[in-house]
């Protein structure tokens, strides 16, 4: 099977309670077929019932996370074939959003179209100064192919969202971050390291605490102040009263004492 018949594949590796998992098509700067989508929506939901996986790293093979969809897998002119295609990504887009596990997504190199698409569901974006980012589709006469439509102007703003979107720009890291697309940015050389860092030092956090931060910041989006707080403080008494907040509560007032 030659390069541009080749679908592309989906790897995944666990380092203790890391699960990192790769979108694997180096030959295409990562590019994303419907294929790679089914696989990566699968392999998002074993992470999530594995009991021994805590936190999820999304990043891309090689030097680049993704460079969007794979048009060498396009049908053009086959209106079934393409909501095939956008199919196979909103279920990638939907899995992640019923995660209770928190993923990070690690941008590098070309982070463009689809592929940044998908990181826009990640819970934090962490980004390699000398990514490349944003959503060129527009050039080719196509929208959004993973609800950069949509959440793109929840994560920055309507006006900076329509601005790549219209303009196919691609921006800098250190613009993403400050525009709000990025959450961290460090230098290339230490991007995957650092991001193992975080991934671990949130696994080592208590698990259903993590849960219920992740699932309040997410549903409160969409809840006025008074229910979104009663939301809060029935989590917050929920968490009181369970084994694992109780015995950090007692080591914490022993270590007190002392």
């Amino acid at each position: 099977m030659t390069a541009e018949e080749s679908p592309g594949t989906v790897l995944s590796s666990q380092n203790g309670r890391i699960r990192t998992i790769l979108l694997s098509n180096p030959r295409k700067l990562n590019s994303i077929s419907g294929e790679m989508a089914d696989l990566l929506a699968q392999e998002l939901k074993k992470a999530e019932s594995d009991p021994n996986t805590r936190v999820v790293i999304l990043r891309g093979h090689g030097d680049n996370y993704s460079s969007g969809a794979d048009l060498t897998k396009f049908e053009t002119g086959n209106r079934n074939k393409a909501l095939e295609f956008r199919k196979s990504m909103n279920s990638v887009v939907l899995t992640m959003n019923s995660m209770k596990k928190p993923i990070l997504a690690v941008l590098h190199g070309y982070s463009l179209g689809g592929g940044l698409e998908i990181a826009e569901s990640a819970d934090i974006r962490i980004a390699g100064s000398s990514a490349k980012i944003g959503q060129p589709e527009i050039k080719i006469g196509i929208n959004a192919g993973a609800g950069g439509n949509v959440i793109l102007p929840k994560l920055i703003g309507r006006g900076r969202a329509l601005y790549l979107m219209l303009t196919g720009q691609i921006i800098t890291a250190k613009q993403a971050m400050d525009w709000g697309l990025v959450d961290l940015v460090f230098g290339d050389e230490e991007l995957f390291s650092k991001a193992q860092e975080i991934a671990e030092n949130i696994a080592g956090m208590p698990e259903e605490t993590v849960s219920i931060c992740k699932r309040l910041v997410y549903e409160s989006q969409n809840l006025n102040i008074e229910d979104a707080l009663q939301r809060e403080s029935e989590g917050f008494a929920d968490l009181f009263t369970s084994q694992e907040t109780m015995k950090r509560i007692e080591k914490f007032l022993h270590r007190q004492v002392k």
